[in-house]
Protein backbone atom coordinates (compact mmCIF):
# COMPACT_ATOMS: atom_id res chain seq x y z
CA UNK A 1 0.00 0.00 0.00
CA UNK A 2 2.69 2.42 1.21
CA UNK A 3 4.84 1.48 -1.85
CA UNK A 4 1.86 2.19 -4.03
CA UNK A 5 0.89 5.30 -2.54
CA UNK A 6 5.09 6.61 -2.95
CA UNK A 7 5.51 5.38 -6.38
CA UNK A 8 2.37 5.35 -8.40
CA UNK A 9 4.23 7.07 -11.75
CA UNK A 10 7.07 4.14 -11.39
CA UNK A 11 4.87 1.13 -11.36
CA UNK A 12 2.69 1.56 -14.08
CA UNK A 13 1.52 -1.65 -13.77
CA UNK A 14 0.69 -1.73 -10.38
CA UNK A 15 -3.29 -0.89 -10.09
CA UNK A 16 -3.75 0.27 -6.54
CA UNK A 17 -7.76 -0.54 -6.70
CA UNK A 18 -7.16 -4.23 -6.96
CA UNK A 19 -4.77 -3.61 -3.74
CA UNK A 20 -7.44 -1.95 -2.19
CA UNK A 21 -10.30 -4.34 -3.54
CA UNK A 22 -9.66 -6.80 -0.85
CA UNK A 23 -10.84 -4.23 1.97
CA UNK A 24 -14.32 -3.26 2.59
CA UNK A 25 -13.32 0.58 3.50
CA UNK A 26 -10.67 2.76 3.44
CA UNK A 27 -11.53 5.41 6.46
CA UNK A 28 -9.71 9.45 6.77
CA UNK A 29 -9.97 10.65 10.20
CA UNK A 30 -8.59 14.00 11.51
CA UNK A 31 -10.03 16.78 14.03
CA UNK A 32 -10.15 20.56 14.02
CA UNK A 33 -10.52 23.39 16.79
CA UNK A 34 -13.58 25.57 15.89
CA UNK A 35 -13.05 28.91 18.38
CA UNK A 36 -16.43 29.48 20.57
CA UNK A 37 -17.86 32.94 22.39
CA UNK A 38 -15.93 33.06 25.68
CA UNK A 39 -19.70 32.99 27.36
CA UNK A 40 -18.89 29.08 26.71
CA UNK A 41 -15.76 28.74 28.01
CA UNK A 42 -17.03 26.85 31.16
CA UNK A 43 -18.66 24.44 28.92
CA UNK A 44 -16.23 24.05 26.22
CA UNK A 45 -12.72 25.09 28.06
CA UNK A 46 -9.57 26.31 25.28
CA UNK A 47 -6.80 23.99 25.51
CA UNK A 48 -3.92 26.99 24.13
CA UNK A 49 -5.67 30.07 25.33
CA UNK A 50 -4.29 33.40 27.03
CA UNK A 51 -7.04 34.07 28.27
CA UNK A 52 -10.38 33.00 28.97
CA UNK A 53 -11.90 31.23 25.87
CA UNK A 54 -13.85 28.15 24.53
CA UNK A 55 -13.35 25.79 21.53
CA UNK A 56 -14.53 22.25 20.49
CA UNK A 57 -12.96 19.48 19.11
CA UNK A 58 -14.73 18.42 15.98
CA UNK A 59 -13.86 14.70 14.77
CA UNK A 60 -14.70 13.84 11.38
CA UNK A 61 -14.03 10.28 10.37
CA UNK A 62 -14.76 9.87 5.63
CA UNK A 63 -15.05 7.10 3.91
CA UNK A 64 -13.36 7.45 0.92
CA UNK A 65 -15.15 4.58 -0.93
CA UNK A 66 -18.53 5.97 -0.28
CA UNK A 67 -17.19 9.59 -0.15
CA UNK A 68 -18.90 10.72 2.44
CA UNK A 69 -18.84 11.08 6.49
CA UNK A 70 -19.17 7.99 8.45
CA UNK A 71 -18.87 9.88 11.75
CA UNK A 72 -18.86 13.30 13.72
CA UNK A 73 -17.96 13.99 17.42
CA UNK A 74 -17.88 16.76 19.32
CA UNK A 75 -15.08 16.87 21.92
CA UNK A 76 -13.67 18.98 24.63
CA UNK A 77 -11.14 20.93 23.10
CA UNK A 78 -8.49 19.91 26.04
CA UNK A 79 -9.60 15.75 24.76
CA UNK A 80 -6.70 13.87 23.59
CA UNK A 81 -6.69 12.82 19.51
CA UNK A 82 -5.47 9.09 20.87
CA UNK A 83 -9.55 9.79 22.86
CA UNK A 84 -11.51 10.74 19.59
CA UNK A 85 -11.04 7.17 17.74
CA UNK A 86 -12.73 4.39 20.03
CA UNK A 87 -11.08 0.83 18.25
CA UNK A 88 -12.74 -2.26 18.35
CA UNK A 89 -14.17 -5.21 15.70
CA UNK A 90 -15.23 -2.27 13.62
CA UNK A 91 -12.11 -1.60 12.10
CA UNK A 92 -11.54 -5.54 10.49
CA UNK A 93 -11.39 -5.09 6.70
CA UNK A 94 -10.89 -1.90 6.69
CA UNK A 95 -8.08 0.85 6.11
CA UNK A 96 -7.27 3.58 8.21
CA UNK A 97 -5.40 7.02 8.02
CA UNK A 98 -5.17 8.99 11.01
CA UNK A 99 -3.68 12.62 11.34
CA UNK A 100 -1.39 13.11 14.90
CA UNK A 101 -2.79 10.14 16.88
CA UNK A 102 -0.41 8.51 18.81
CA UNK A 103 -1.20 4.99 19.60
CA UNK A 104 0.62 3.52 22.94
CA UNK A 105 0.90 -0.46 23.40
CA UNK A 106 -1.48 -1.63 26.07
Amino acid sequence: MIHGIEHPAKDKHTDLSEILNRYEDVLIQDSTIIRLHEKLAKIWPAARARKVAAGVKVSTMVSAVVKRPKSISLFNERTAEVKTLKLGPWVKDRVLFIDLIDICPI
